[in-house]
């Protein structure tokens, strides 16, 4: 609803210097676009894709994590023990 194409067209419905109201007659005049059906699911591929690179990445960042956290628990104990002098 904020794209300037929805603005310009409630603009244009629109009566006087101000819209004093949006009711739902107004709303139910306002175009859609809604791209061809072979276009969604295309879309919906290219965000399936995105998403299951993104929970890869997210994996990867998650064992990283892990990894830090065993590093600065082994660091600890070393020096707690005296195996590691500061």
């Amino acid at each position: 609803m904020g794209s300037d194409f929805i603005r310009r067209f409630l603009q244009f419905v629109s009566v006087g210097a101000t819209m004093d109201n949006l009711n739902t007659s107004i709303l139910s005049k306002v175009p859609i676009p809604i791209p061809p059906k072979e276009e969604q699911l295309r879309i919906i591929d290219a965000v399936v894709q995105i998403q299951a690179e993104h929970q890869e990445v997210a994996k990867t960042l998650q064992i990283g994590i892990n990894q830090l956290y065993e590093f600065k628990q082994s660091a600890i104990a070393s020096v707690v023990t005296g195996k590691i002098k500061l």
